[in-house]
């Protein structure tokens, strides 16, 4: 029987398809691949079609999730002008939607979910407010700007039931 019960979502994009190859070389770990597509090559995962911004996509696939023990959240949705886009108030609220709904239904379906990763690029370090020097000094890493990631910060972080209950699991925050 397998230790863990990994949902990757984003399953299609660069870091999920790397999450999938790395669980997938473990035999103790199931694997859920979450995606509007099939991946090419799922690594021994079980695709579940799902388009995270429908809630009703999310509910119908909540019996997928019992059991899932953590969570690689690397789905996005992306306007066609990458950084431009991040400011931009509708892809702000559509990233916010698709984490809500699915966290919506996962955490009720995995009472034993203990880590969730949120993962995103450049945009962590603010390269939307200002030009990156290199090296970076880790004083300079924080940005201040209210727009980075707000709704998912505010997700992941405030509204993680296991974070807030102290139950050892843990949520990567900005």
């Amino acid at each position: 029987m397998a230790n863990k019960k990994v949902v990757v979502a984003g399953a299609t994009g660069l870091v999920g398809s790397a999450a999938l190859r790395h669980f997938g070389a473990s035999d103790d770990c199931e694997r859920i691949a979450l995606s509007r597509r099939k991946p090419r090559d799922l690594c021994g995962a079980r695709h579940v079609p799902i388009d995270l911004t429908s809630a009703e996509d999310c509910r119908r696939a909540a019996a997928e999730f019992g059991g899932a023990t953590h969570l690689i959240y690397a789905a996005l949705y992306e306007a066609p002008s990458l950084v431009d886009g991040w400011r931009d108030a509708g892809q702000i609220e559509t990233n916010d939607r698709m984490l809500r709904n699915l966290m919506g239904v996962l955490e009720p379906a995995a009472p034993d979910l203990r880590h969730v990763a949120l993962l995103q690029g450049t945009k962590a370090y603010g390269v939307h407010v200002r030009p990156l020097t290199v090296p970076r000094a880790r004083a300079a890493r924080k940005c201040t700007s209210s727009r980075i990631s707000i709704g998912r910060r505010r997700t992941s972080c405030a509204n993680c039931s296991a974070a807030r209950a102290g139950t050892g699991a843990s949520c990567v925050r900005c």
